[in-house]
């Protein structure tokens, strides 16, 4: 009767989580895009005959793929494949599709369809210059031949401001790559060193010229002529043409930046100057000032559209006028002159950096487009006077490129013909993946952090998997400020899981895998798709899950291929799992479940080797019992350094506050949260952690109003923040203690009041190894510890002053501070680091 019962019960919740999962994915446009293409993804068969053309997201049959596509069909037998093209606009796009439909092998879908998953994942062949988005996952019989977009001149990848988050989806398409396209070595540089795929890179990177310039060496004038009549661009035959192809700007505030008189301004005062009878300006804005200007009645029939070939074009094309523009890189194996009219030179630096001095230009550079106009009229001293700069960078940026570009790429890709210089960046480190999901405020994040630090990159190559928050600046600036030789994956988009698989996924993640039934149910083929999303072709010699509470990420590690995988217990896991918040055990459920997956992993560290003792006893079942080991917590000694040096403080009558954050509240105003500091006339108490149960903050408010009481000169100051907040807010207000408990919330620098301190007190109820600890020491504060059942590991030899976790022991600890002595001892930061760093390496390898 029991088995019936149960068997029912498991029914009845099935059926829920079957409603609730279609409601959760079908939630986001993102959620609903991932699952079409998990299904295209499982049920699409590869085609070995099949190549999937896109550019710039679906802008058109143009750039690299589209050089390639016309390689491949000058060759009958490629001819005789199907040709799919991925197009974001089909009316646009007529001139192309009326080509080519009389021609059965060549097909184009929409963007973002449904066809568009299919094609996607059942396409042999994958040809792009940007990136797909972030649902896409690579299947192991598809090739992936990233052509990239040109060669930069600005600042790219992890070198731009904010570039850990921006590059999250580049970097993840790169890592899917089996061939990186580079038409020189600085482009090379930019794959290796920009994208820091140097160490990881999986594929190979061809360098061998850019594709699309070799339309550059076939002249086709008449077919242009009439692609652009077909756009409705009149273009007169009889007289030169002068190409306005200017890049996009960025706002201060970030996104687009469009001036809509800017271009007609230019082209008339051009015209002002050199006259109409033997020039004619054609403007090619940047894709993206195209989509805001095109409808616009004044640009009508003048902008060359995003869909025609920026090289096709340029054969028409007797000089150029750009600016910071990778455009005239490509225009240089024409040998005609170049112009840079260059308006805000500055402000551009400023906001995404340029890796080319104006001396080194091929042409005359100005901010005053008169200027320009009379370099126009004086063409050929110009093009005498800038020939040697103009010819070291031709030869710099175009020495491959002859015309036979796309022969040689087919050849090596298509043919296996290894006829061309290839690249694999070195591989020399020991490649370590460890993953700290969305850099919570917590300990475990500033061990995370600390950890990165102490690492030593002469021996490892390390990549950080961690969540972000553009919204949170808090975590944002974590992402983004996270220690420069680690190659920063930061995860983007959602887990390509069909409607199916998400159901058996939470109903296993409620279960755990303690029954053979769920090891079954538990969608294992998903959670290896969902790794390859992340991590593509990437090969790690060692995985750490420090985090150890995602379930999600837990799954997919475990997945992972690496000499050895291991998993981080930051605390006793099985007083974690059973911890009651708000009446509620909060973590049960990923915990429960995570415990599960241990057996998974190759190492089970713990953050000390009490916690160790602890978490084995409890929680060890025979197949696990020998993974257990332990490595400290490190201590981010430059941070303590740099906020014991900077502290941001105001005074405000005499009494010292420190400047939490600020915020614009009009163009000549700021807002300013501050904290009030200790003071020196007052017996100041600190605490920091997370407000919840097992910090125990209730009942040294109790204690420390009993002994407020009895010394009307001490404070207590509370630092964090957490799911009892409100409740410990009442409990100061209850016990009219306000004036004298300040409650900081989170901070960047809790050093601050350190600094000003007179005891540090941890009441803590349990722990894993409280990093608090270690930072009071090495600020040189006495302490006050509860005796919590993994406390040996925080101990030093008259140290500190160990109490109980009740009222009583902590009103006694507060007293002894006052009427005798809390011990404190002298603490090296730097050796505790190098002896914990040694822990790590030995525990994971």
């Amino acid at each position: 009767m029991n088995a019936l019962r149960k068997i029912k019960t498991i029914r009845q919740e099935w059926e829920t989580i079957k409603k609730e999962s279609r409601v959760f994915l079908n939630q986001t446009g993102t959620r609903r895009a991932s699952v079409k293409f998990a299904e295209a993804y499982k049920r699409a068969k590869i085609d070995d005959k099949k190549i999937l053309y896109e550019s710039y997201w679906g802008r058109g049959m143009i750039d690299n793929p589209y050089a390639i596509f016309l390689e491949l069909m000058s060759r009958e037998r490629y001819r005789a494949f199907t040709h799919v093209w991925v197009l974001d606009d089909f009316e646009n796009n007529q001139p192309a599709l009326r080509e080519y439909r009389e021609n059965p092998n060549v097909r184009f879908v929409l963007f973002g369809s449904d066809e568009y998953f299919y094609e996607l994942a059942s396409a042999k062949y994958l040809i792009n210059n940007t990136t797909y988005p972030q649902y896409f996952a690579k299947k192991e019989q598809q090739i992936y031949i990233n052509t990239w977009h040109g060669t930069p001149l600005k600042s790219m990848g992890y070198e731009v401001k904010g570039g850990n988050s921006s590059s999250a989806n580049t970097v993840r398409n790169f890592l899917h790559a089996d061939y990186l396209l580079s038409a020189n070595e600085r482009m090379t540089r930019m794959y290796l060193k920009s994208y820091k795929m140097e160490g990881l890179l999986p594929g190979k990177i061809i360098e061998e010229g850019q594709p699309r310039n070799d339309l550059l060496f076939h002249e086709r004038k008449d077919a242009v002529y009439k692609k652009l009549e077909q756009y409705g661009i009149t273009a007169d035959r009889n007289k030169k043409v002068i190409l306005y192809a200017p890049t996009w700007r960025e706002a201060q505030e970030g996104g687009l930046k469009v001036n809509p008189e800017e271009l007609l301004e230019v082209k008339k005062k051009l015209e002002e100057i050199i006259g109409k009878e033997r020039y004619q300006i054609l403007i090619k804005p940047h894709q993206y000032v195209y989509q805001q200007l095109k409808d616009r009645e004044e640009y009508r029939n003048l902008l060359i559209p995003a869909t025609v070939d920026a090289n096709e074009l340029m054969i028409l094309a007797d000089m150029l006028i750009s600016d910071y523009s990778s455009i005239f890189l490509d225009y240089l194996v024409l040998n005609r002159p170049v112009l840079f009219y260059v308006p805000d030179l500055e402000h551009y630096k400023e906001m995404r950096g340029l890796n080319i001095r104006l001396d080194e230009l091929p042409g005359p550079c100005s901010d005053c487009i008169s200027d320009i106009a009379e370099n126009i009229r004086d063409i050929e001293t110009v093009q005498e006077q800038f020939k040697e700069k103009y010819q070291r960078m031709r030869q710099d940026i175009c020495g491959r490129d002859d015309g036979d570009v796309c022969a040689r790429i087919v050849n090596a890709v298509f043919e296996k013909r290894k006829t061309c210089s290839t690249i694999t960046g070195q591989h020399n480190k020991k490649r370590l993946l460890i993953s700290c999901g969305g850099l919570a405020e917590n300990g475990i994040t500033h061990s995370f952090l600390s950890l990165l630090e102490q690492m030593n990159y002469d021996d490892w190559d390390v990549t950080a998997l961690v969540g972000d928050n553009p919204k949170d600046p808090a975590k944002h600036g974590k992402v983004n400020g996270l220690n420069q030789n680690v190659r920063t994956l930061v995860l983007c988009g959602f887990r390509i899981s069909t409607t199916k698989e998400e159901q058996r996924r939470v109903i296993t993640v409620r279960h755990g895998l303690y029954h053979p039934v769920w090891k079954r149910i538990c969608p294992w083929e998903m959670y290896a798709r969902e790794y390859r999303r992340i991590f593509g072709m990437a090969e790690f010699d060692y995985i750490v899950d420090f985090q150890g509470y995602n379930v999600i990420l837990t799954s997919v590690l475990s997945t992972g291929k690496a000499k050895k995988k291991s998993i981080w217990l930051h605390n006793d896991i099985l007083a974690d799992m059973n911890k009651k918040v708000n009446g509620k055990k909060k973590n049960w459920e990923c915990l429960h479940y995570n415990v599960s997956m241990y057996p998974y992993f190759d190492f089970l560290v713990s953050c000390s080797r009490e916690v160790m003792k602890v978490n084995r006893e409890k929680l060890a079942v025979k197949e696990t019992y020998q993974k257990f080991r332990y490595a400290k917590n490190t201590v981010n000694q430059k941070r303590m350094e740099y906020y014991l040096r900077h502290q941001e403080t105001i005074k405000i009558k005499n009494r010292e506050y420190l400047m939490k954050n600020e915020s614009q509240t009009g163009w000549d105003s700021k807002r300013v949260d501050v904290i009030r500091l200790p003071e020196r006339e007052n017996i100041n108490f600190l605490t920091m952690g997370r407000m919840s149960v097992e910090k125990n903050q209730t009942a040294l408010i109790h204690a420390f109003s009993r002994l407020h009481a009895e010394y009307e000169k001490t404070r207590l100051f509370i630092i964090g923040a957490g799911p009892l907040e409100k409740k410990i807010r009442e409990c100061i207000s209850n016990l009219d203690l306000c004036p004298y408990i300040t409650l900081t919330g989170n901070i960047e620098n809790p050093f601050a009041f350190m600094k000003r301190s007179d005891c540090f007190i941890l009441p803590s109820i349990h722990e894993g190894q409280p990093m608090v600890l270690l930072e009071a020491r090495a600020c040189g504060l006495p302490i006050i510890v509860s005796d919590f059942s993994t406390v040996n590991d925080s101990l030093y030899p008259d140290g500190q002053l160990l109490i109980g976790t009740d009222e009583e022991s902590i009103y006694n600890g507060l007293k002894t501070l006052i009427e005798g002595t809390v011990p404190k001892c002298k603490f090296d930061l730097g050796t505790y680091n190098q002896e914990a760093y040694e822990e790590f390496q030995m525990a994971i390898q």
